[in-house]
């Protein structure tokens, strides 16, 4: 028996409206997770008492509100909004979604930094070795993953669940500054209100004293950064599925408010199969929540995936993650990073100032339809890329059929126990 859609609906539009706190909404999902349940959110804050049935009947309930076009921003007023609802803007026929600022913020009231201390009893956290063998989030950190600009991230073992998880914790450097520790909370946030198969899930965030961490889904696997690294460029038509995951991972993100702004091979992780896995929302623009580093002028981002327009300061929309992508992926199948080099501010004028050349330059068998969809969706005016991930998704389909029937067609005809053995071997990310 699956969950109702709209159950979980109902129970995001409870956390917004503010008749529920988050922490309460993740500790449901955890029972639920333990328990193995295939109850929804909403019937476990019933039965918690955390919502009465009063409380959902006022949910289900149209209201009028503000909508706002995730493509061209524009806003608009509508008579009815309810839950999960989506809408077309009239402007750009971009999909829209409702304007939450107004409602009640999540954010726990993380205090001055002067109130943020250490644990009593326990050493200061002054290294990444200083957390290992420490148990965050009912998790057992064993060993180090990796770092990034904001902390590092860990291995650990979730001691009720006893399964492998990943907690990303933020560096000491940051944790005296409210806006960096603002920012990591709200890109736990950001990505918790998302579920999806190519998103990493978040299960958890808090803070122990003064150590901010995010409890999340272990992907076990490396990252498109890393294969590149090993094999240079993508075989085409793994390169257009690894592309068309990508999409419908970051369509379901847009859908929710929230544009990633740091799209890049690093951040795109794939599994032991070679599924994707989005993960770092530490840059995201949280439309939902009202982003405190959305202001104009900040420039954020890596300069080699970067948009103009990121690179300009200037707000973004969707469009600008659509242009990462297609950085990212005419660097993952030509093998060439369009414009890269050790000063990043010369990096970032050549986004603003100069044209690619063609993908197929560096890489003739690459399909004419395929370079010509990267081609527009690395476009200098935001106006001449893609709409949305949807729209890139629909026209690069018949290509990815193709592909897959030729590779299914060849397989068929060609591929023995021994051979298809051989070729998973020399496939790094298949099993």
């Amino acid at each position: 028996m699956s969950r109702a859609p709209e159950s979980d609906q109902l129970a995001e539009e409870a956390v917004l409206r503010g008749l529920v706190s988050r922490e309460t909404f993740a500790e449901c999902i955890r029972r639920r997770e333990a328990a193995r349940s295939e109850k929804s959110v909403l019937a476990l804050l019933l039965e918690s008492g955390a919502l009465g049935p009063e409380d959902v009947e006022r949910l289900k309930q149209p209201r009028p509100g503000e909508v706002s076009c995730s493509s061209c921003r524009a806003r608009f007023q509508v008579a009815a909004i309810r839950p999960g609802q989506k809408f077309r803007c009239p402007k750009c026929h971009g999909v829209a979604f409702p304007s939450v600022e107004h409602l009640a913020q999540t954010l726990p009231n993380i205090g001055p930094p002067s109130t943020r201390r250490a644990v009593k009893g326990r050493g200061p956290i002054e290294s990444d070795g200083d957390l290992i063998g420490r148990t965050l989030g009912g998790a057992r950190i064993e060993s180090l993953i990796g770092r990034g600009g904001m902390g590092a991230v860990f291995r650990a073992r979730h001691l009720t669940l006893d399964k492998p998880v990943a907690i990303k914790v933020l560096s000491h450097r940051f944790r005296a500054d409210d806006e960096q520790v603002l920012r990591f909370i709200q890109e736990a946030r950001a990505a918790a209100r998302i579920e999806h198969q190519h998103l990493v899930q978040v299960h958890d965030v808090n803070h122990d004293g003064d150590v901010y961490y995010i409890v999340m889904q272990l992907v076990e696997g490396g990252d498109l950064s890393e294969r590149l690294g090993t094999e240079g460029r993508l075989p085409i038509e793994d390169g257009v599925r690894i592309l068309r995951e990508t999409l419908e991972g970051i369509e379901e993100a847009h859908k929710g408010g929230i544009v990633h702004r740091d799209l890049k091979p690093a951040n795109i992780l794939l599994d032991r199969h070679g599924r994707v896995k989005i993960t770092d929302f530490g840059l995201a623009l949280d439309r939902m929540a009202g982003d405190p580093s959305a202001g104009e002028g900040k420039i954020m981002g890596t300069p080699q995936y970067m948009s103009p327009e990121q690179c300009r300061g200037e707000p973004l929309d969707v469009r600008s993650d659509l242009y990462s992508l297609g950085m990212t992926f005419y660097h993952a199948l030509t093998g060439v990073l369009p414009f890269d080099g050790k000063d990043p501010w010369q990096v970032v004028l050549a986004q603003v100032q100069r044209v690619p050349a063609p993908p197929g330059t560096h890489r003739p068998e690459l399909p004419r339809d395929l370079c010509r969809i990267l081609e527009r969706m690395i476009a200098k005016n935001p106006g001449d890329r893609f709409p949305s991930a949807q729209a890139v998704r629909r026209e690069l389909e018949p290509l990815s059929r193709r592909l897959h029937g030729v590779t299914a067609a060849t397989v068929t005809e060609r591929e023995t126990p021994r051979s298809r053995a051989a070729r998973r071997r020399a496939v790094p990310g298949r099993g």
